[in-house]
Protein backbone atom coordinates (compact mmCIF):
# COMPACT_ATOMS: atom_id res chain seq x y z
CA UNK A 1 0.00 0.00 0.00
CA UNK A 2 2.54 2.45 0.56
CA UNK A 3 4.74 1.87 -1.93
CA UNK A 4 1.49 2.74 -4.60
CA UNK A 5 1.03 6.27 -2.16
CA UNK A 6 3.53 8.53 -3.21
CA UNK A 7 2.08 11.11 -1.07
CA UNK A 8 2.88 8.58 2.24
CA UNK A 9 6.39 8.36 4.34
CA UNK A 10 6.37 5.62 6.90
CA UNK A 11 8.45 5.79 10.03
CA UNK A 12 8.95 3.21 12.94
CA UNK A 13 9.52 4.09 16.20
CA UNK A 14 9.25 1.93 19.55
CA UNK A 15 7.53 3.55 22.49
CA UNK A 16 8.08 0.83 25.38
CA UNK A 17 5.00 1.31 27.52
CA UNK A 18 6.05 -0.17 30.62
CA UNK A 19 3.30 0.14 32.23
CA UNK A 20 1.05 -2.26 30.49
CA UNK A 21 3.83 -4.00 29.44
CA UNK A 22 6.94 -4.72 31.78
CA UNK A 23 9.39 -6.26 30.01
CA UNK A 24 9.24 -3.89 27.25
CA UNK A 25 11.89 -1.35 28.12
CA UNK A 26 14.59 -4.74 28.04
CA UNK A 27 13.09 -5.62 24.86
CA UNK A 28 13.25 -2.28 23.16
CA UNK A 29 16.97 -1.90 24.40
CA UNK A 30 17.86 -4.92 22.67
CA UNK A 31 16.09 -3.76 19.67
CA UNK A 32 17.94 -0.74 19.28
CA UNK A 33 21.03 -3.31 19.59
CA UNK A 34 19.65 -5.66 16.80
CA UNK A 35 18.79 -2.41 14.66
CA UNK A 36 22.35 -1.55 14.57
CA UNK A 37 22.89 -4.23 12.29
CA UNK A 38 20.09 -2.93 9.85
CA UNK A 39 16.29 -2.37 10.38
CA UNK A 40 15.10 -5.81 9.31
CA UNK A 41 17.52 -6.91 12.13
CA UNK A 42 15.78 -5.60 14.63
CA UNK A 43 12.27 -6.05 13.10
CA UNK A 44 13.57 -10.01 13.02
CA UNK A 45 13.48 -9.53 16.74
CA UNK A 46 10.73 -8.34 17.36
CA UNK A 47 9.20 -11.18 15.62
CA UNK A 48 11.24 -13.34 17.28
CA UNK A 49 10.38 -12.12 20.86
CA UNK A 50 6.37 -11.50 20.56
CA UNK A 51 5.07 -14.89 20.74
CA UNK A 52 7.78 -15.59 23.42
CA UNK A 53 6.43 -12.86 25.80
CA UNK A 54 4.33 -14.38 27.53
CA UNK A 55 6.97 -17.30 28.76
CA UNK A 56 9.52 -14.71 29.80
CA UNK A 57 9.77 -13.06 33.05
CA UNK A 58 12.45 -10.74 34.90
CA UNK A 59 14.57 -13.69 35.54
CA UNK A 60 14.60 -14.86 31.44
CA UNK A 61 14.27 -11.43 29.50
CA UNK A 62 18.08 -11.22 29.41
CA UNK A 63 18.69 -14.43 28.08
CA UNK A 64 15.73 -14.34 25.59
CA UNK A 65 17.42 -11.56 23.79
CA UNK A 66 21.23 -13.06 24.42
CA UNK A 67 19.35 -15.70 22.61
CA UNK A 68 18.29 -14.25 19.56
CA UNK A 69 21.84 -12.87 19.38
CA UNK A 70 22.97 -15.83 19.27
CA UNK A 71 20.54 -17.15 16.55
CA UNK A 72 21.87 -14.21 14.73
CA UNK A 73 25.65 -14.52 15.42
CA UNK A 74 25.92 -11.42 16.70
CA UNK A 75 26.35 -12.25 20.86
CA UNK A 76 29.59 -9.89 20.59
CA UNK A 77 28.26 -6.66 19.48
CA UNK A 78 24.67 -7.39 21.29
CA UNK A 79 26.61 -7.78 24.64
CA UNK A 80 28.84 -4.04 24.04
CA UNK A 81 25.68 -2.52 23.51
CA UNK A 82 22.96 -4.12 25.60
CA UNK A 83 22.04 -2.35 28.75
CA UNK A 84 24.93 0.22 28.33
CA UNK A 85 24.79 4.02 28.71
CA UNK A 86 23.76 4.87 25.06
CA UNK A 87 21.53 2.20 24.95
CA UNK A 88 19.17 2.76 28.08
CA UNK A 89 19.64 6.62 26.84
CA UNK A 90 18.14 5.38 23.33
CA UNK A 91 15.24 3.60 25.05
CA UNK A 92 14.86 6.84 27.03
CA UNK A 93 14.98 9.01 24.18
CA UNK A 94 12.16 6.69 22.29
CA UNK A 95 9.84 6.72 25.38
CA UNK A 96 10.18 10.69 26.01
CA UNK A 97 9.18 11.09 22.68
CA UNK A 98 6.32 9.01 23.16
CA UNK A 99 4.69 10.97 25.67
CA UNK A 100 5.45 14.35 23.53
CA UNK A 101 3.49 13.23 20.75
CA UNK A 102 1.01 11.36 22.68
CA UNK A 103 1.07 7.93 22.19
CA UNK A 104 -1.88 6.15 24.45
CA UNK A 105 -1.78 2.87 22.82
CA UNK A 106 0.15 0.78 20.54
CA UNK A 107 0.36 0.54 17.86
CA UNK A 108 -0.60 4.08 16.95
CA UNK A 109 -0.61 5.55 13.47
CA UNK A 110 -0.90 9.05 13.00
CA UNK A 111 -2.41 10.42 9.57
CA UNK A 112 -2.49 14.41 8.60
CA UNK A 113 -2.06 14.71 12.47
CA UNK A 114 -4.49 12.39 13.50
CA UNK A 115 -4.13 9.05 15.09
CA UNK A 116 -6.02 6.15 14.29
CA UNK A 117 -6.23 2.42 14.73
CA UNK A 118 -4.26 0.12 12.04
CA UNK A 119 -7.33 -1.57 10.71
CA UNK A 120 -8.73 2.15 9.91
CA UNK A 121 -5.79 3.56 8.33
CA UNK A 122 -5.99 0.73 5.98
CA UNK A 123 -9.66 1.43 5.41
CA UNK A 124 -8.97 5.49 5.04
CA UNK A 125 -5.99 4.42 2.50
CA UNK A 126 -7.62 2.72 0.23
CA UNK A 127 -6.50 3.29 -3.36
CA UNK A 128 -10.01 3.94 -4.40
CA UNK A 129 -10.64 6.26 -1.77
CA UNK A 130 -10.70 9.62 -2.61
CA UNK A 131 -8.01 11.60 -1.63
CA UNK A 132 -8.80 13.98 1.47
CA UNK A 133 -12.03 12.20 2.32
CA UNK A 134 -11.42 9.69 5.64
CA UNK A 135 -13.22 6.56 5.87
CA UNK A 136 -12.56 6.06 9.34
CA UNK A 137 -12.94 8.27 12.10
CA UNK A 138 -9.79 9.09 14.55
CA UNK A 139 -8.94 6.57 16.98
CA UNK A 140 -9.85 7.89 20.91
CA UNK A 141 -7.15 6.50 23.14
CA UNK A 142 -8.50 3.31 25.30
CA UNK A 143 -8.96 3.90 28.93
CA UNK A 144 -5.90 1.00 29.36
CA UNK A 145 -3.19 0.38 27.68
CA UNK A 146 -3.40 -1.94 24.78
CA UNK A 147 -2.42 -5.74 25.37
Amino acid sequence: LVRDRKDLRVGFFQFPLTIGHPLAFKAAAAAHCFGAHGGATAVEFMEYFYPLRKDIDFSSVDLTNYGFAELKGLEEPFLACYMKEPNIRSVLNAMQMAVDVGVAHTPMIYYNGLSYYPNDILALLKPEAPPGVPAAEPADPPSEPAP
